[in-house]
């Protein structure tokens, strides 16, 4: 490492999320059962070639970026990153840090 290489206590985590009935959105009633009180923020990205809704929340203890792909065949993908406030990043900056690693993601 050189002397600008910064270490950050992140957390990423993969999940597929179950399939809901026709014309309810999984994302968006996780995170409503995630944040109880408010609402989280959301902003749209790109996972690898995908679209992706992204929701920036806390679990009262740790900042979370989570992000929702669709997959073909109904299937939805969550990714998380978690990161302790020690780190003392914001949202923002946050996101800026793991889009490089998430654009290099390919879906198979």
């Amino acid at each position: 490492m050189g002397d600008d290489a910064e270490v950050l206590p992140l957390v990423f985590g993969f999940a597929r999320v179950p399939a809901l009935p026709c014309g309810e959105d999984a994302a968006e009633q996780l995170m409503a059962r995630r944040v109880r009180q408010g609402r989280p923020e959301r902003f749209d990205a790109r996972i690898g070639d995908r679209a992706a809704r992204g929701f920036d929340w806390t679990d009262g203890v740790d900042s979370i970026l989570s992000w929702f792909v669709d997959l073909d065949g109904g299937a939805l993908v969550e990714i998380s990153l978690a990161m302790h406030p020690s780190a003392g990043r914001t949202g923002d900056s946050v996101r800026a840090l793991a889009k490089p690693l998430l654009a290099r993601v390919r879906w198979v």
